[in-house]
C-alpha cells in the first residue's frame, strides 16, 4: 500500500506545482480570517480521493477540505492534507507539502509526505523504517538543548486562541541554538525524522496535519506524544512534540517549564 500512496502523491504534486507562484485572486479563498484554501487545494484532494477510492472502497477518506468531519478513530482510513503550508503555497515558496496517512483504528500504518517543490518525497510503514527518496533516514541522536535547532508554528496565534505558543516560543528560544519556523507541520515533522531538526512543536494542529509526519518520525527512530509528553498527539488538544530520542524528553521539560513561568 505504501508504495502505491507514494505513486498517487507524486502524481498529485504536478497538479500543485502547476499552480505553485501562478494563483490568482479567483483561484484563492478564505475559510476563515487567517486560513486560506486554493483551487490548487481542491484539484490536489480530488484527485487523491478518486484514486484511493477506486482503489481501496472500504476505506474511509477523510480530506481537509471535503471531508473533514468524518471519523478517522474506527476502522480504516486515509487522512490527507492536500496542502499543508498553504501560505508558503501561495507566495511562491517551496515549504509545502501533500500529506497522506492510512490509519487502522486511528493509529497510522502508513505515511507519505511529498514535498513536490523540493522533490522530497517521505514515507514509511509501520515497522518498516523511514525514507526519504528511497534512502533510509534516521532521527537525531543529540541530546543537547543548547546544540539543538528546533522548529514550530504558530496555528493558534493565526486563529487567535490560546495558548498561543508565544510564551513557549520565548522560552525555548533562549535554551536552544535556534528556533525557525518554516510554516508547514508535515515538513517539519519530516526534517525532524531526518535529524535536520532536533524538535518540532505545535498546538491546534489537525490529524491531516501530522497523522502522517509523526509516522515518519516514529519510524525514523525519533519520539512524537502531546506536549504534556502523553499519547495523544492526533486530536489536537493536547498539541504535538516530536523528536530525536535523546532530546524529546528534555524537550517535555522545556516545554512544561514555559507552561509554568
Amino acid at each position: 500500500m505504501r508504495e502505491h500512496m507514494e505513486a498517487i502523491v507524486r502524481e498529485a504534486g504536478t497538479i500543485a506545482l502547476k499552480y505553485h507562484g501562478g494563483l490568482t485572486k479567483t483561484d484563492i479563498d478564505f475559510k476563515s480570517e487567517a486560513d486560506l484554501v486554493t483551487r490548487a487545494d481542491r484539484e490536489v484532494e480530488d484527485f487523491i480521493a478518486s484514486q484511493l477510492r477506486a482503489a481501496y472502497p472500504w476505506v474511509h477518506f477523510v480530506g481537509e477540505e471535503t471531508a473533514a468531519e468524518m471519523d478517522y478513530r474506527s476502522g480504516e482510513a486515509f487522512v490527507l492534507d492536500p496542502i499543508d503550508g498553504t501560505t508558503n503555497y501561495v507566495h511562491g515558496l517551496p515549504y509545502f507539502a501533500i500529506s497522506l496517512a492510512y490509519l487502522r483504528d486511528g493509529v497510522p500504518q502508513a505515511a507519505v509526505v511529498y514535498a513536490p517543490a523540493l522533490d522530497a518525497l517521505y514515507s514509511a510503514e509501520s515497522g518498516q523504517g523511514a525514507l526519504l527518496n528511497n534512502e533510509p533516514i534516521r532521527a537525531s541522536q543529540n541530546d543537547d538543548p543548547g546544540h539543538s535547532l528546533a522548529v514550530t508554528g504558530f496555528v493558534n496565534l493565526r486563529s487567535r486562541v490560546q495558548p498561543d505558543n508565544l510564551a513557549a516560543f520565548g522560552h525555548v528560544a533562549y535554551q536552544v541554538r535556534s528556533v525557525l519556523r518554516l510554516g508547514s507541520a508535515a515538513v517539519d515533522l519530516c526534517y525532524v525524522a531526518d535529524g535536520k531538526m532536533d524538535f518540532f512543536w505545535e498546538h491546534g494542529l489537525n490529524v491531516w496535519d501530522v497523522a502522517a509526519g509523526a509516522l515518519i518520525v516514529q519510524e525514523a527512530g525519533g519520539v512524537v506524544t502531546g506536549m504534556d509528553g502523553g499519547p495523544d498527539y492526533l486530536s489536537g488538544r493536547c498539541g504535538i512534540l516530536a523528536g530525536g530520542p535523546n532530546i524529546h524528553g528534555r524537550a517535555v521539560r522545556l516545554l512544561k517549564e514555559a507552561e509554568n513561568a
